[in-house]
C-alpha cells in the first residue's frame, strides 16, 4: 500500500502520467473487497404492499368482467 502512495508522490513532483496509468496506479491504493460484497440486496417482505400486483389484479378482473 505505501509504496503505491510514494508512487503519487514521486508522480506529482515529476509530471502527470496519462490516464490510463493513473487508473491502474489508483487501483493498486484502494486494493480490493475480497469475498465480501459491498453492494447490499434488500428481499422484499411478501407481507408488503405491492401496487403493482394490485393493479394486475384489477386489470385481470375488469378484463374478465368485460369480455
Amino acid at each position: 500500500m505505501s509504496e503505491a502512495k510514494g508512487m503519487i508522490i514521486k508522480m506529482k513532483k515529476e509530471t502527470l502520467k496519462s490516464d490510463k496509468s493513473m487508473v491502474d496506479i489508483y487501483k493498486t491504493i484502494r486494493g480490493d473487497w475480497g469475498e465480501l460484497s459491498p453492494v447490499t440486496q434488500i428481499v422484499s417482505s411478501k407481507k408488503a404492499y405491492n401496487r403493482h400486483k394490485e393493479n394486475q389484479n384489477v386489470r385481470k378482473q375488469m378484463q374478465a368482467y368485460l369480455f
